[in-house]
């Protein structure tokens, strides 16, 4: 690119406000003369209107989208003149390019990247980015598009609308303050307002607070315009952009009675949960002229044809406020009358079963693993009254790759999956996406529409119920709470689900459907104490049970963290290869006075132990040299060949496995040391 500091790129800049500093800043290239070679790489394209771009730009600015690492994802280019509009029907000119035959990528300033994570800081949310860098010199975190329906999309086939996956992938929103700046005009324009409604409700979707910044348009169209006024209004660009963000309302203080079908429209595509709908269609009730509860029953109806088909429906709120500590004793009375299992299980399974209703107020949805060593221990009961309890429950025996997160992208179930033995245990495509949907940040998966060729972008965020026999592979286990079924004993009595009241169970969901609406922003603001003996990925997996709980009240918080205790104590809470170093560590603890051990004595006091995970492997010899060394070499560790006498001997030095054990072992069994 040939940079220009006089043109009329320049001048374009200065008349914003836009300063050369902020310019050089943001890496942004102004081009006295395009060139081929540049905009048919970046663009992908090279013909306008039948003629080369080269022969109608005369000069252009380049705005680089780049990620948080500073990789340029994409570029959006500023014409000037504009181009003219490919329709002729259409009179309106064309500013703003970006790249064909991919998702265009916003504009992020570095600085915006920088505060992320930092929730207590606004966003602002506007569509283009020169506007962008006007509201970065007045004080803003901003991010921008390359016109307003650029940071949202549709998802899938069935309509299904998202924020663009660079701002739900890295950005937290919740309880947030986002602002939402479009150009003045918004109100005169449908298509603006159209985007304007469905950018607000996406980012209520997430929690976050949206406020849209509203100014007359004799100040200025665009943000840009309104900032680089704030002069001729004795302002600076900062304070005029404080005053802005001052007078900034919700989106019921933009509607109008005209909007009232495009909301319906948006609100029905968001796919919202029922306490988020009825939050909003509250807010803008009163703008639209209908009441909130015909708004949100409308907006239902609009959706819920395709989930009746499917079985995936809640019912309506209970009409009352409802007693959680009644409601979760309720829960767990049912679950012990049904299933045979201990106390802490009990609790545990009660407290997942809220969660299933407030997922939207979490970043962490633990999987709820059900386990038995043989048949006829009552997992497959388990999952019927799950599946009578839990919200939106999808229940199968088995799962293609592209049906879960197909079925996940439209309905957002609760996912109740039996037989995982026979089918997950070597599909790692399978538990690729199951274990995406753990944290609400990495809970997509991408993928290629095999007509179009087009990249999608697919959610897997969804509670998930996996039961079989046996054990499930280390990453599952890691990621879940597990439930160790057993087979009853002539002792234990159950009541067989034939001889249930329906009504029971429709009752507890219309009630859990309420205390999860009164609930939801105390779950949001919850921080729970987690046990001090749970591990990293422990306390993910039970904290946002332990929000539950608490908000609950009465003893529940205690037994809360009396399950996460019992059910944490297992080997499932470490991977093989960590039990592996564990019993490595423990050998070289019985021989102090040794710095270096041989292969062949290792693996005979590691397979001395008869119930450890590998007792069986090698058709039961246990665990051999080459496997031994597969797994050392995985944290950085190889055999060492030193000579001992006259012969060469095969083993492991304590210096090397040290820095190991240091970082993965934690507590070690104590061991007496062999004389």
């Amino acid at each position: 690119m040939t940079n220009n500091s006089d043109g009329r790129a320049t001048a374009y800049l200065k008349e914003r406000g836009i300063t050369m500093e902020t310019v050089s800043d943001n890496k942004v290239e102004l081009c006295a003369k395009l060139q081929p070679r540049d905009y048919r790489l970046r663009l992908r394209f090279d013909q306008w209107n039948g003629g080369p771009l080269h022969e109608i730009v005369e000069e252009s600015i380049w705005f680089p989208c780049m990620d948080a690492n500073t990789t340029i994802r994409s570029w959006i280019m500023r014409s000037l003149p504009a181009l003219p509009a490919k329709d002729k029907d259409n009179g309106s000119e064309v500013k703003f390019l970006s790249p064909r035959g991919e998702p265009s990528y916003p504009f992020i300033p570095a600085a915006t990247w920088a505060v992320k994570d930092k929730a207590k800081i606004p966003l602002l949310i506007t569509e283009g980015p020169c506007k962008a860098l006007a509201a970065l010199q007045a004080g803003a975190f901003p991010i921008a598009g390359s016109g307003v329906w650029m940071m949202t999309a549709k998802a899938n086939e069935a309509g299904t609308t998202r924020l663009h996956p660079a701002l739900t992938e890295n950005f937290l929103f919740r309880g947030r303050i986002v602002y939402v700046a479009f150009d003045a005009d918004f109100a005169l324009n449908p298509s603006v307002r159209q985007a304007l409604i469905r950018t607000a409700i996406l980012l209520h979707k997430t929690g976050a607070d949206v406020k849209i910044l509203r100014w007359p348009l004799k100040d200025g169209k665009g943000l840009d315009d309104f900032l680089a006024k704030s002069n001729s209004r004795n302002q600076t660009a900062a304070q005029a952009f404080e005053l802005l963000c001052k007078g900034a309302c919700d989106l019921g203080g933009v509607l109008s009675l005209c909007d009232l079908e495009f909301f319906e429209l948006e609100a029905g595509r968001a796919r919202l949960k029922g306490s988020v709908l009825a939050q909003l269609c509250k807010m803008v009730s009163k703008s639209l002229g209908v009441s909130a509860e015909t708004l949100k029953e409308g907006i239902r109806a609009e959706y819920e044809e395709q989930e009746q088909a499917t079985g995936m429906t809640d019912p309506d709120p209970w009409p009352e406020p409802v007693d959680g500590m009644k409601l979760a004793d309720e829960i767990a009375e049912v679950l012990r009358r049904h299933v045979v299992m201990t106390q802490q299980k009990t609790n545990a399974i009660a407290l997942w079963i809220f969660l299933t209703y407030l997922e939207a107020a979490v970043d962490c949805l633990p999987i709820l693993a059900i386990r038995s060593p043989e048949k006829r221990c009552g997992k497959t009961t388990l999952l019927d009254v799950l599946g009578r309890l839990v919200s939106k429950p999808l229940q199968s025996s088995n799962c293609s790759v592209a049906a879960i997160y197909r079925v996940i992208e439209k309905f957002h179930p609760t996912l109740l999956i039996d037989e995982v033995d026979t089918w997950l245990k070597d599909n790692e495509e399978a538990r690729g996406v199951i274990n995406s949907g753990h944290t609400r940040g990495s809970a997509y998966v991408l993928r290629c529409n095999k007509d179009s060729g087009e990249p999608e972008h697919f959610s897997t965020w969804s509670p998930k119920v996996l039961a079989g026999i046996g054990r499930l592979s280390d990453t599952l286990v890691d990621r879940s709470i597990t439930i160790q079924l057993e087979r009853r004993t002539a002792k234990d009595t159950a009541t067989k689900l034939r001889d249930v009241d329906p009504a029971q169970f429709h009752r507890i969901r219309q009630q859990l459907i309420r205390w999860a609406a009164d609930h939801i922003e105390e779950i949001k603001e919850a921080r729970p104490a987690l046990p001090a003996t749970l591990n990293d990925r422990e306390g993910d997996n039970w904290f946002p049970l332990l929000a539950i709980a608490e908000q609950i009240g009465g003893q529940w918080k205690a037994k809360a963290d009396a399950a996460a205790l019992a059910l944490s104590s297992s080997d499932d809470a470490e991977s093989i290869p960590t039990q592996l170093l564990v019993a490595l560590k423990g050998i070289y603890d019985q021989f102090p006075k040794e710095d270096f051990l041989p292969t062949s004595q290792i693996i005979e006091e590691l397979n001395e132990e008869k119930d450890s995970p590998w007792a069986d492997w090698n058709k039961g010899k246990g665990i051999s040299e080459m496997k031994l060394a597969q797994i050392l070499r995985q944290f950085g560790v190889r055999s060492e060949r030193p000579t001992i006498g006259k012969k060469k001997v095969s083993g492991y030095y304590r210096k090397d496995l040290k820095p190991v054990f240091d970082r993965y072992v934690h507590t070690p069994p104590p061991v007496t040391p062999k004389k």
